[in-house]
């Protein structure tokens, strides 16, 4: 099992990177309670980093390891799967794992609860691009022409236009 990644560090003060924690814990609990819940999940959630919080990592990251041992996954095979990896108290303990299925009353809605981590996922990925880029940007030392952007495989062109563009004119003052 891989860590979790390291989750980033907002350089803006009062800017955290956006996530959504009783949605994630819906989404686990939910999981956890049907199996119904669980396959939508294991179809939908092809990336663990999904989870902003390492303890919601970590207990997905057990919940699949129980699925693909083909055992039921449950609130007790997850548990016992973490303790076994090591991982249990990492994540909060038992009280953590417990507190997930009593909060949840089913997996109704958890196709659109992952759509919204998904996106919250997205926003946060996107949030460090944009540090990276801004980070790069502003080192004197990088050639930002010839290296790659932090998005794209592509070299930027900075200094070419498409042929048809037209390059912006500077606004003349009023009554000019």
């Amino acid at each position: 099992m891989k860590p979790p990644t390291k989750r980033p560090v907002p350089t803006t003060p009062g800017l955290v990177p956006p996530h959504d924690l009783p949605l994630e814990a819906a989404v686990l609990g939910a999981a956890l309670l049907e199996a119904r819940a669980l396959r939508k999940a294991l179809e939908l959630l092809a990336d663990a980093d999904i989870f902003y919080q390492p303890g919601h990592w970590l207990i997905w990251e057990a919940a699949r390891t129980v699925f693909q041992a083909g055992q039921q996954v449950d609130m007790l095979t997850v548990m016992r799967q973490m303790r076994e990896a090591g991982t249990l108290e990492r994540a909060g303990g038992l009280v953590v794992i417990h507190s997930l299925t009593s909060k949840v009353t089913g997996g109704a809605n958890i196709e659109a609860h992952i759509r919204i981590l998904q996106q919250l996922y997205g926003r946060r990925l996107t949030m460090q691009a944009g540090r990276k880029l801004l980070t790069m940007a502003a080192d004197d030392t990088v050639d930002i022409s010839a290296s790659p952007s932090a998005t794209s495989p592509t070299p930027p062109r900075l200094n070419r236009l498409p042929p048809t563009a037209t390059r912006p004119r500077p606004c003349a003052p009023p009554g000019a």
